[in-house]
């Protein structure tokens, strides 16, 4: 049933007299923007599933309406979401409002990033409204509605005709211990509430009790957030959680972005000093993590900026890169689920292993270095199931602890050291049957 009403639903509508159109869609725009309007005018009954991989055009147009989001750059450009799906910059947007003679597009499908429930884009063309408050009980953001006055709207006057309104709301817990008077009219008439009076008095004075009422609710929500978490820590663990992960799955490209703009390029001779500039250090997150994060508000959580001379100002990336890896467990830092697993597999096989063999296991090749090919390798021994990529990021991981190495390999004595410190924290912190006391560590360990 929930299948068929959801088919049933539209994907977009147009508002409005043709000066003044407004255009509702829950995503965006399609790949194929000029034949949006029409594809849709003539699109057959579809079914109650979405298809990922697409085979026609109506097929495309169904998905990226509902998936699609808008980027700041002009063009076309893949989402963040996923490498099938696409993201579409202002030039698409007003090249669309031109052709198809519309005012104004409104979508929702993300939280805005100034987290105030509505986001205005594209030259103020394009608008995007949030209307669930504090989403998934975590974002802590507000949610709004637009407002739309059908007089001015009729007249073609888009500016005065659309207006947001944002709020936070109770849960719903607290919905449901909630009593709600009936106004005072209600009362005196003793009328039931569908029986009301529809005066405009009478309806204004029944709309300015609900918003009372609403406000009271959301002064009150508001202080038992602030009270529960008045430094906003959780919040910051959360931004970091999410930072975090996105920088394990991404390291070796933010390596090498940090690495080719490194501020000691500037001096003569250049000589790389380990600092980018604020400035690049939020340009290439945005350009390999994605533009979908405020990044100055990231870094200052992270406090990732020298506040002391030489590189007042500068960010340490190998410092950034290095919080986040496979034995996080300092304050502030965070760990990917991934690389627990590979860890506990790798302890469990190291207990059970010679120094020797375990040398051998990892430098196959017998050089004293470990390469990414060689890490490869051994994780197929171990049917470890890692993908390159996956590989490269713990790589990287590893190698930001261990002195004299490079872009492609590492000393696989380091390489050791590294991962029996990241053991032994496992160890300690988390008795599981990959996990045991110290004191039942191998002789061999302890040189480490």
């Amino acid at each position: 049933a929930f299948g068929k009403f959801f088919a049933a639903l539209p994907l977009a509508f147009l508002l409005g007299p043709n000066r003044a159109k407004i255009l509702v869609v829950h995503g965006g725009l399609p790949r194929v923007p000029s034949q949006f309007i029409s594809a849709l005018k003539h699109m057959a009954p579809r079914g109650p599933t979405v298809a990922m991989r697409t085979s026609s055009l109506a097929e495309v147009v169904v998905k990226d309406c509902l998936w699609s989001d808008p980027q700041e750059s002009n063009g076309q450009g893949v989402s963040t979401r996923g490498p099938s799906l696409m993201a579409f910059g202002p030039d698409v947007t007003l090249n669309f409002c031109q052709q198809e003679r519309v005012g104004f597009i409104v979508r929702s499908h993300e939280v805005p990033p100034s987290g105030e429930g509505f986001a205005f884009m594209h030259q103020n063309r394009l608008c995007t409204v949030f209307s669930a408050s504090n989403y998934n009980g975590t974002e802590h953001n507000s949610g709004a509605v637009l407002l739309i006055t059908s007089a001015d709207l009729a007249m073609g006057n888009l500016a005065k005709s659309v207006r947001p309104e944002a709020y936070y709301a109770p849960a719903l817990w607290q919905i449901c211990q909630m009593d709600f008077e009936p106004p005072k009219e209600c009362l005196e008439s003793e009328l039931e509430p569908q029986f009301l009076p529809q005066t405009p008095s009478a309806r204004k004075l029944r709309e300015e009790t609900r918003r009372i009422s609403a406000a009271k609710v959301e002064a009150v929500t508001k202080c038992s957030i602030k009270s529960d978490d008045p430094n906003g820590e959780l919040i910051q663990d959360e931004v970091v959680q999410i930072v975090g992960e996105l920088v394990v799955a991404h390291k070796e490209e933010l390596w090498h972005g940090f690495w080719e703009r490194d501020l000691g390029l500037r001096h003569v001779p250049p000589s790389r000093c380990g600092f980018v500039s604020f400035e690049v250090w939020k340009d290439i997150c945005h350009t390999e993590l994605g533009p979908k994060v405020c990044w100055d508000s990231v870094g200052m959580v992270l406090s990732i900026a020298e506040k002391l001379p030489p590189h007042m100002g500068g960010v340490d990336y190998n410092r950034f890169l290095h919080r986040f890896h496979v034995n996080l467990r300092e304050e502030g830092c965070v760990r990917a689920t991934w690389m627990e697993a590979i860890l506990a597999l790798l302890v469990d096989k190291m207990l059970k292993m010679p120094v020797q063999e375990m040398l051998d296991f990892f430098d196959q090749d017998k050089n004293g270095r470990l390469s990414i090919a060689e890490l490869a390798e051994a994780f197929r021994r171990l049917d470890a199931g890692l993908s390159s990529a996956q590989v490269r990021a713990l790589f990287l991981t590893f190698a930001t602890h261990c002195d004299g190495c490079s872009e492609d390999d590492i000393e696989v004595e380091c390489f050791i050291s590294a991962l029996v410190v990241a053991a032994r924290e496992q160890s300690e912190q988390h008795q599981s049957k990959h996990a045991r006391a110290r004191s039942a560590w191998p002789r061999w360990a302890s040189r480490y």
